[in-house]
């Protein structure tokens, strides 16, 4: 399969992906706000990192959280900051929480989240925080 046809099958797939999250948010009885920061969030992640700089699918992405939140979100959204890096990755929580719960993946793939969200966090910030030090020297 060439990059033209994965891109167009998982951007496909992505927007049912995106669909059952929203749902999930509305059910959860979340402000219009905060669930188009999530899904604005989880739609970065899926489509724009996974689809055009990895080649990979949603479920490929679950061991990609550090590729994204600790480099290419840091470098690439000249918003990030320490406190967008942890709403950024409570989003993908989420998704994948949803993800988990409608069989898309498995419930140790979400676990597996889980857990790189929370060992991995205060390194991400870190990293965020001297990403954006005009004194830091690189």
């Amino acid at each position: 399969m060439d990059y033209l046809d994965f891109s167009e099958k998982n951007e496909d797939t992505n927007h049912e992906y995106l669909l059952l999250f929203q749902e999930d948010l509305e059910n959860a009885g979340l402000k219009d706000k905060t669930i188009y920061n999530h899904l604005s969030n989880a739609n970065l992640f899926i489509n724009d990192f996974l689809i055009y700089n990895m080649e990979a699918t949603m479920e490929e992405g679950v061991t990609m959280l550090g590729d994204f939140l600790g480099d290419y979100f840091i470098r690439k959204c000249m918003w990030s900051t320490p406190t967008t890096v942890k709403t950024t990755a409570a989003s993908l929580k989420k998704f994948y929480k949803s993800m988990a719960d409608h069989g898309k993946i498995e419930k140790k793939d979400y676990d597996y989240v889980c857990r790189d969200i929370k060992e991995s966090m205060a390194y991400w910030q870190e990293c965020c925080a001297e990403y954006n030090n005009p004194d830091f020297l690189y």
